[in-house]
């Protein structure tokens, strides 16, 4: 995979937990008690490696005390934050299983994952506890603590505990029970972008095991400093975030949230080395206008990890010296395929991973596909194992057996191999429209219609016309103090785009709807229809052959 080789990464040397990690670094840390580990960008906080490794033991402990068992399920309903970073080495410790929560979820979503993922124990904050989950604790049926990281709230029936007593317990922890990279590290409900949130269960060799991939196909160092600008509840923390500054001995900065006007003001006061973005940063950071902190800053920042780059050329040419390197993968599953890292190319997530067996399955039959530059269904698996994907999606067996056959995960996105042998993802196969004969990608149309100068988000769904056809619908919402006359919209992609796939439909709205991971939900946008939609046949728009 690398020109430096891979690393036998099931060796002894290197660790299957997340309890082992911390322990593993720190022993390999040339000087653990100064070298800082973990910042966060608000308020000044560092931490370095050794009084993070005491933490994580006297947190191990207060919640061993506190009655926490191997197999416990603990849900984690917390912002980004430093109890959150050392809260997945300490529940590993104890054997626990971490269930994350979007913080953002609310209502129905909300009650419905602490309750199916079977949590007995909840951490959160007085704040969050007292607006979102109040409400529904009687419903909880097996909940038996919640501790709060700052004030602490009585709850009637549930013990409440405040987290801040863990400084009182000595940082040395001797485990009771073994746990191993065959137990289960957490249950990750997925952002139900397209319905329902289902748990994946995980065990820690599998997400470790990426995080020590990529600490050496990055070449971290020691000197190497990642700015992580995503949630700490997304997996994406687990592999990219401190459990790779951890595998790569260098140093993380998390920030609590994005700041766009900030960021290259970060990059240079940090000397952050590299940054990991979803598809929805690079082109807000596109249009954010060159400071002196970004020229300055450009030398620094040598990698940006980022799904999709957007404008190709835009992007190389505002930031010619950094390495954007692109990859696919997903929480279920490990990263299937990465950029080449001398010369990634822009566009493509690159070739299979080197421990990756990838196959196309045409959707209409079946059957595999070799076919070059045609889109089929990704399904591919972990040469080491089965214990590298997911192990079932929690109390859902139907959807198990549907999802995995044969080892294979089969991921529900559609994509492609170019003529390189370059993966390139093309869209949800139920985002790959079936537009009066053709097939259209909306993921395609989206990015001709992001470069319009008014528009700052776009999102394109499938809707039934009028005539009750297939049609699509583009949702954007415009930049701060920009117009857009929807006429001049549908001109805008009759000159930029196949004809075909100028969509039916305008909504202009002020926001799209997204989860706590900033994935647009689109199947919320496809529930409302063509309510309220400008149609560009009543404008008399006529399409370009």
């Amino acid at each position: 995979m690398t020109e430096r080789g891979i690393p036998e990464y099931r060796a002894p040397a290197y660790p299957e937990t997340y309890g082992d990690i911390i322990d593993w670094a720190i022993g390999r840390v040339e000087d653990p008690e100064n070298k800082v580990f973990f910042r966060l960008s608000e308020g000044n906080i560092s931490v370095t490696y050794a009084d993070f490794g005491r933490n994580v033991g006297k947190i191990s402990n207060f919640l061993r005390d506190r009655g926490l068992k191997k197999g416990d399920h603990v849900a984690i309903f917390l912002p980004n934050c430093l109890e959150y970073a050392f809260l997945y080495h300490s529940l590993a410790k104890c054997g626990a299983v971490m269930v994350p929560i979007i913080q953002f979820l609310r209502g129905e979503p909300l009650r419905y994952i602490i309750d199916h993922s079977d949590s007995t124990y909840l951490i959160t904050s007085y704040e969050l506890f007292a607006d979102k989950i109040s409400p529904h604790v009687s419903s909880f049926r097996r909940l038996r603590g919640v501790f709060f990281i700052d004030k602490k709230e009585n709850i009637k029936g549930v013990e409440s505990t405040l987290f801040s007593e863990y400084e009182k317990y000595p940082f040395q922890f001797e485990p009771v029970d073994t746990v191993t990279g065959s137990d289960i590290q957490g249950i990750w409900y997925t952002s139900g972008t397209t319905g329902p949130p289902k748990g994946v269960v995980i065990k820690h060799k599998a997400y470790i095991w990426r995080a020590f991939f990529f600490a050496d196909y990055f070449r971290l160092d020691s000197e190497s400093v990642i700015y992580y600008i995503l949630p700490m509840y997304h997996s994406g923390y687990a592999v990219l975030g401190a459990p790779l500054a951890l595998a790569g001995r260098c140093e993380i900065i998390q920030v609590v949230w994005f700041s766009a006007s900030r960021f290259w003001q970060d990059v240079v006061n940090y000397g952050v080395t590299l940054t990991a973005s979803t598809g929805t940063v690079i082109p807000i950071m596109l249009k954010q206008p060159t400071t002196e902190e970004e020229i300055e800053g450009r030398d620094t920042l040598k990698l940006w990890i980022g799904w999709p780059v957007g404008d190709e050329a835009v992007v190389k040419k505002r930031w010619p010296d950094i390495k954007f390197i692109e990859l696919y993968g997903t929480t279920e599953a490990p990263i299937a395929s990465v950029s080449r890292f001398e010369k990634p190319e822009l566009g493509n997530a690159g070739p299979p991973t080197i421990y990756t067996d990838l196959k196309l399955i045409d959707t209409s039959t079946g059957r595999e596909t070799s076919e070059r530059n045609r889109p089929a269904e990704i399904v591919y698996r972990h040469k080491l194992g089965p214990e590298y994907i997911l192990q079932e999606y929690y109390k859902e067996p139907e959807k198990t057996k549907e999802m995995i056959r044969d080892g294979y995960w089969f991921s529900g996105d559609m994509g492609m191999i170019d003529n390189n042998g370059n993966l390139s993802f093309v869209d949800r196969i139920k985002d790959y429209l079936r537009i009066g004969g053709e097939n259209v990608s909306s993921t395609v149309v989206e990015e001709v219609i992001r470069r319009h100068p008014s528009i700052r988000e776009v999102a394109v769904v499938g809707v039934t016309g009028d005539l009750g056809h297939d049609e699509m619908i583009a949702h954007v919402v415009l930049n701060e103090g920009t117009a857009l006359e929807p006429k001049a919209f549908f001109e805008f992609c009759n000159e930029n785009m196949s004809y075909f796939m100028v969509p039916r439909y305008l909504k202009i709205r002020s926001e799209i709807p997204k989860t706590g991971t900033l994935r647009i939900e689109k199947y919320k946008l496809r529930e409302e229809g063509t309510t309220n939609a400008i149609d560009r046949v009543e404008l008399g728009i006529k399409l370009k052959r």
